[in-house]
């Protein structure tokens, strides 16, 4: 018995790029400030309680700040306490154990208003039990800032609700879900001024401040998992994780089930971006940013090219609105729905000769770093990929499980997309079939 575990773009064209593009962060304003916190050292209750306890309750806060984030110095939580973080403007919590907090590299999640409140949560046969905070990242009131615009003429953005699109804070970015679990972004949004990727972004307030999502929609980005390069236009991509989420135990393709199918081969006449840009049309209530700005928008325009300077140097060119806060953004193949082709990395339109820029998976180390998201040996069945082009990879997938399971090696896996595969299978070597993105239904 055999052991079975179930677990390019049109034309190139060569041209000369503009250099006044620039690439399109937000950082969102924000600054540290010392606030000493200690709980003090605190023994649990064998005799009386069978569940733990809230042993302190102290509320971090900083007057008239519009957002704060806590970090936290040095803890003993052992294995079974914890400590819950709750905003006291609007509730939302996050609860954090010893390995959550250490994912979250020792911070919690972006909470509205200025006062959290904390709570230690002392097991019943724990000993020695504190936690303790030095600092506090706090939001800065945005006002009346200009924006550096990279609109292709008058701002035609609107509203989003797609599902697959994050905001990466505090730079300012944006990220997205893929079909094989992992995460994209822009290069030049890569560092410790990212630590979080958050969904269901909330409003702004009416002069740009941003707000932040429910701490069940943040997810720790990990900063020891990610593939880049920053090298400018053709040459700027992340690939990157996240830890799951701390109060629900949900990955983001999870909570959000959705994600972006991925293409090297799907030509476009028209581009979708889709991110997290700055807004100030109409002017908000202190005659700057609005109450969209740095919030989910979208817009569409024509394609332009696809220029190759270079095997590892490949940019998509078009007419399509966005602003900073847009880098990160996935470049969608409009009319399909879910196929992107590159990410939005730099601004600079100047319609008509020249547009916004992405970085085109058709760049080898871009489609390098997302096809071994998943580790080596590893062959992609993906049913709902409209590319003909079938090699096993994440960008050109087979169709049917059957072919991924004939082409993978001893041990390997064969990841496999959302869908119903209609087959009967007969294996006899050892292999992983890996449900990668969605629901996976295998079978006559």
């Amino acid at each position: 018995m055999k052991r079975l575990t179930i677990a390019g773009l049109g034309p190139w064209i060569v041209i000369a790029l503009a250099t006044s593009a620039l690439s399109q962060p937000a950082p969102i304003p924000h600054h540290v400030e010392p606030y000493l916190l200690d709980t003090g050292r605190h023994d649990g209750r064998a005799e009386a309680a069978i569940e733990s306890r809230a042993a302190v309750r102290e509320v971090v806060e900083i007057p008239d700040v519009p957002w704060m984030r806590l970090h936290v110095a040095a803890h003993a939580l052992g294995s079974d306490s914890f400590v819950t973080f709750t905003s006291l403007l609007d509730g939302g919590q996050q609860r954090l154990d010893a390995e959550s907090l250490a994912d979250y590299d020792y911070g919690t999640a972006y909470f509205n208003g200025d006062a959290v409140a904390v709570e230690l949560h002392v097991a019943p046969e724990a000993q020695g039990v504190f936690l303790r905070i030095e600092e506090v990242t706090v939001g800065e009131w945005v006002g009346g800032q200009p924006i550096v615009r990279s609109l292709c003429g008058p701002d035609d953005r609107v509203q989003s609700t797609d599902r697959r699109s994050g905001r990466v804070v505090p730079s300012g970015c944006t990220g997205w879900i893929v079909s094989n679990n992992g995460y994209i972004m822009a290069g030049h949004c890569v560092g410790g001024s990212s630590t979080t990727l958050e969904f269901q972004v909330p409003s702004s307030l009416c002069d740009g401040t941003v707000q932040f999502a429910h701490p069940d929609d943040q997810y720790a980005i990990d900063r020891g998992n990610e593939v880049w390069a920053a090298s400018g236009v053709g040459d700027d991509f992340a690939v990157f994780d996240t830890a799951p989420n701390s109060n629900t135990g949900l990955l983001a393709i999870h909570s959000q089930d959705d994600f972006f199918r991925m293409s090297r081969d799907t030509a476009p006449t028209t581009i979708r971006i889709t991110g997290y840009g700055l807004d100030n049309t109409p002017v908000g209530c202190d005659n700057g940013r609005n109450e969209d700005s740095q919030t989910e928008q979208t817009n569409a325009g024509p394609f332009l090219n696809e220029v190759v300077q270079g095997p590892a140097d490949v940019y998509l060119e078009y007419i399509v609105d966005t602003t900073g806060g847009n880098s990160g953004s996935p470049v969608i193949v409009e009319g399909t729905a879910d196929i992107a082709v590159g990410v939005h990395t730099h601004g600079g339109c100047s319609p008509p000769s020249g547009g916004n820029f992405g970085t085109s998976f058709e760049n080898n180390d871009f489609e390098d770093a997302v096809d071994g998201f998943l580790g080596t040996n590893v062959v992609y069945v993906d049913t709902g990929h409209p590319g003909t082009n079938e090699v096993g990879n994440v960008l050109r997938p087979y169709g049917t499980v059957a072919e991924g399971v004939a082409a993978v090696a001893g041990g390997g896996t064969v990841a496999i997309v959302e869908g119903t595969y209609g087959e009967t299978l007969f294996i006899d070597s050892a292999m992983t079939l890996k449900a990668t993105a969605g629901r996976v239904t295998i079978g006559q």
